[in-house]
């Protein structure tokens, strides 16, 4: 092994530093799908841990091998497909050791999955052609020290290992009702968020990735009237709408891919909060969880539904009320009283609908 990085790779701004996590995993101190986070080589040339971005407007394509080293030695399916790439690809030996990492020209087919489970463990292929930091350690396999047209090769580990069955696509406004896919919901949150996939224009072969990973973005940026935001689930739900709008639909493991990857990647999207009540009259209502208002709007509240205080809370505290109830079966005089509950599930609306009720002497 030597270390040898191909003078292409290191002539390319497309560098950036790298850190593990507690449980082992890579995190790149940047984003792959950034410029403004990368750098040159020569800045970072020295550092333990650097990698090389493959970001999809560049000719390479990632092929890595996890765990297909044992006992020093290289697995059978791991040697067929080093054989492929020998003389075509720049590969060296993985962070952990336990794998090897190789760098070719050429693009995957459409339709490619990103990965393929070859035994128990993580020993699989993965697949790579765009928004993807490629970590370097510089133990460079002798025989692969170089990059070349890896194309037929590409093509050949595509079919052979990551192969999928193109889904069938349906025209915009076409009925979604037979194919299995989970349901959005209905408020308002949904509706916006549905709303907003309808709008998006199917997408050309060359730019579906970079489409599907912006619309799961901008749907993970879509908020709820109470600060709720859509699951994942439902944000792939609707990036599968999508896509069924296209001439050549992405395979469903791409999707969940760019899905995933749209959530903690990429420059974060500016919120696209609900639009709140125009106007503030006698029939309007306010919906469970609307717990912050102006100091105007709560005046307007108060001479809306005519809420006049008959105890103060000075009052209500000086008041004998040992042993009874100040709200029926829930809070005693003097007792603490726990509230408990999900995150978003109202506790503070309660707890300000209580002491409401307490000032205007109603019941809650």
């Amino acid at each position: 092994m030597n270390n040898t990085i191909p003078n292409e790779l290191t002539s390319r701004p497309q560098w950036l530093k790298w850190y593990e996590t507690d449980d082992g995993g890579k995190r790149p101190i940047g984003k792959s799908n950034d410029p403004a986070t990368w750098c040159e080589y020569e800045d970072i040339a020295t550092h333990d841990r650097i990698a090389f971005v493959i970001d999809g407007s560049d000719p390479y394509t990632g092929i890595d091998l996890d765990g297909c080293i044992t006992n020093g030695e290289f697995d059978d399916w791991a040697t067929e497909i080093l054989n492929r790439f020998k003389g075509l690809a720049y590969c060296e030996v993985s962070p952990s050791g336990k794998g090897v990492k190789l760098l070719t020209r050429g693009k995957k087919p459409d339709s490619s999955r990103c990965t393929h489970k070859i035994g128990e463990g993580k020993t699989q292929v993965e697949c790579y052609d765009f928004a993807r930091f490629w970590t370097i350690t510089k133990q460079t396999l002798k025989g692969f020290e170089s990059i070349g047209d890896g194309q037929a090769a590409v093509d050949w580990l595509c079919d052979k290992y990551l192969k999928t069955e193109q889904p069938n696509r349906v025209e915009q406004g076409g009925n979604l009702s037979h194919l299995n896919l989970n349901p959005v919901g209905t408020s308002s949150l949904h509706q916006r968020a549905q709303a907003y996939a309808d709008k998006v224009p199917p997408s050309s072969s060359g730019s579906r990735n970079n489409d599907a990973f912006r619309l799961a973005g901008n749907l993970n940026a879509i908020v709820g009237e109470y600060g709720e935001r859509l699951t994942d689930g439902e944000v792939l739900s609707l990036v599968r709408y999508w896509n069924l709008r296209n001439p050549e639909p992405l395979a469903d493991n791409e999707l969940l891919t760019l899905v995933a990857s749209a959530r903690v990647n990429g420059t974060p999207r500016a919120d696209k909060v609900a639009t709140p009540a125009a106007t503030l009259s006698s029939t309007t209502v306010y919906p469970p969880g609307t717990t912050t208002f102006t100091d105007d709007q709560y005046d307007k509240i108060a001479k809306t539904y005519r809420l006049e205080p008959v105890w103060s809370l000075g009052k209500l505290l000086e008041a004998d009320l040992k042993e009874s109830f100040i709200v029926n079966g829930v809070l005693i005089e003097n007792q603490p009283c726990l509230m408990g509950g999900a995150f978003k599930t109202l506790k503070t609306t309660i707890a300000l609908d209580l002491a409401m009720s307490l000032c205007s002497g109603a019941s809650s």
